[in-house]
């Protein structure tokens, strides 16, 4: 629970707040249980007993800012949960803009999907995930008395572009960019499909995204960390110097004032805290004061610091 939070009035209004990782408690009618058995967490409403996803399904936008999300609620039953958390989503999704608050019980839930017999099918109403989306991939059904949404998971291009950057899957990354998609995409907390597959380690889908369009000094939301830290970190020398190749801002600093050298020497990876140490940043020092060399001998990496003295 967020210390010195507020409660939310609306449960919506709590799952943005996840997603943007800002703080904000539940609604008072939502009490937490725990799920050993499925290994998560759920807020349940105090009433019809429903028990919501702890958190969020998110289906990014692609953008580098958190405009235009929309927060519907999915209801099924266990197995349902199950298969989503697999992220097993199916092409088309019925849901609603309703949280559970809205609903005097399980079968209110049912008849508002058109269950020809609600209370016998109110099983399917135990569960509750919330999914956060672009707006353009909810359309709503023209039902009357009824809201439902359908959320059209089988329109999701980002989600599948950055799976195939965390993969080094350079033939689906090349045909998504043909196809129009832009190699610059983000998921929901800014982290780039570039800084993905650098990550990994995939100096060929770096490529292939650079000359996409991959913005190389862009820095994700929360701590700051650009593509060429986490390739430093990872002693992914090849990638390491195409983005320095594409002009990758060696003096770029993170949260905690560290370098990409500092990330090199964090991780003990000699080889690319030498290249990256032959541009400079050397003397450059950390929140703490530390400079590469002696990050890398606090962290009992005798040869790094050695190379960096």
């Amino acid at each position: 629970m967020a210390e010195g939070a507020e409660d939310a009035v609306k449960l919506a209004d709590y799952m943005q707040a996840v997603m943007r990782r800002t703080k904000l408690r539940p609604p008072l009618t939502y009490g937490y249980k725990g799920d050993p058995d499925l290994g998560v967490g759920f807020w349940m409403h105090d009433t019809n007993k429903c028990k919501v996803l702890e958190k969020p399904i998110v289906i990014p936008s692609g953008l580098d800012h958190y405009q235009g999300y929309s927060v519907f609620f999915a209801y099924c039953g266990e197995e349902g949960v199950k298969h989503m958390l697999e992220g097993a989503c199916p092409p088309i999704l019925p849901a609603t803009e309703k949280e559970p608050a809205d609903f005097a019980s399980l079968a209110d839930i049912a008849n508002n999907f058109g269950a020809k017999d609600p209370e016998a099918a109110k099983g399917n109403s135990e569960f509750c995930v919330a999914i956060c989306v672009p707006q353009e991939l909810a359309t709503k059904a023209d039902v009357p008395g009824r809201d439902i949404w359908m959320i059209q998971f089988e329109q999701d291009r980002v989600s599948a572009f950055l799976q195939a950057a965390k993969e080094g899957n350079v033939e689906k990354l090349e045909a998504a960019m043909k196809d129009g998609i832009k190699g610059n995409l983000v998921d929901e907390h800014g982290v780039s499909a570039l800084m993905m597959a650098a990550f990994m380690g995939s100096n060929k889908a770096c490529e292939a995204l650079l000359q996409g369009g991959a913005e190389v000094n862009h820095a994700e939301r929360l701590n700051k960390r650009t593509a060429l830290m986490m390739a430093a970190q990872g002693g992914h020398e090849e990638v390491v110097k195409s983005l320095l190749a594409a002009k990758a801002d060696t003096k770029e600093v993170d949260s905690e004032m560290q370098t990409a050298l500092h990330w090199a020497a964090v991780a003990g990876k000699t080889a690319v805290a030498r290249l990256l140490a032959s541009i400079g940043q050397k003397d450059a020092k950390n929140e703490q004061g530390e400079t590469p060399a002696q990050v890398a001998e606090k962290m009992g990496h005798t040869e790094t610091a050695a190379a960096l003295m």
